[in-house]
């Protein structure tokens, strides 16, 4: 299955911004404007310049299903469908465990 993120313009034209992905789930901007993107198929979180570039900010996850970050726009927060754990990033990508045990964890907000 090949997903694609689309990018809509203020009077409603569609665009396709990211194409190939396996199952994109949770979007989120940092307080830079970069774009990230909670890719649950290949368990990966890919990061998206502003200019349009991916590169994978982390992977080995399990169905990662939902990101957001912090108010201040530093820290990433991941629900992690398979796992039943909610994941905290630093801007560096180091992952910590911020809360587990969970029944698959699909939405988060702050």
């Amino acid at each position: 299955m090949s997903g694609h993120i689309y990018k809509f313009t203020p009077g409603g034209s569609r665009s396709t911004f990211a194409s190939g992905l396996s199952t994109p789930k949770g979007l989120a901007f940092d307080k830079s404007g970069n774009l990230f993107e909670a890719d649950e198929g290949s368990g990966n979180i890919y990061e998206y310049s502003t200019g349009g570039s991916r590169t994978t900010f982390a992977s080995g996850l399990n169905e990662p299903s939902s990101i957001v970050f912090d108010v201040t726009g530093n820290f990433m927060f991941e629900a992690d469908l398979g796992s039943g754990n909610i994941y905290e990033f630093t801007p560096a990508g180091t992952r910590s465990t911020f809360a587990t045990g969970l029944a698959h964890p699909t939405t988060l907000a702050i």
